[in-house]
């Protein structure tokens, strides 16, 4: 059973160095949204957040083969973080900025 991923924990501290440093987000904010990003991961089963998609369930019954549950960050603020879209946002950026680095053959 996997208990983390290693690119998932790079791209987290990445994260939530910008929430601290750039949006100057406080210590307890930081760590509901890294409990946060934990629940989800365990509930993903520590799947790469590469692999994220952020679009709606593309099947016709409108699931997305998780038992009628779509992976997303919607709920998140009733278990007390609010920040699901700015995540989102932010992991959509961080894989463009990526894709860009590869193309120009830097890291």
């Amino acid at each position: 059973m996997l208990t983390h991923n290693p690119n998932n924990e790079r791209i987290k501290r990445q994260y939530l160095a910008y929430l601290k440093e750039a949006k100057r987000h406080s210590d307890a904010t930081i760590d509901a949204v890294a409990k946060a990003l934990a629940r989800f991961e365990v509930d993903t089963k520590f799947r790469d957040f590469k692999a994220f998609h952020f679009g709606r369930p593309s099947t016709a019954t409108g699931r997305s083969g998780t038992g009628g549950r779509v992976r997303s960050f919607r709920g998140c603020a009733s278990r007390g973080v609010r920040s699901g879209a700015t995540w989102t946002s932010w992991l959509r950026r961080w894989r463009v900025n990526c894709a860009r680095r590869e193309r120009s053959g830097r890291r």
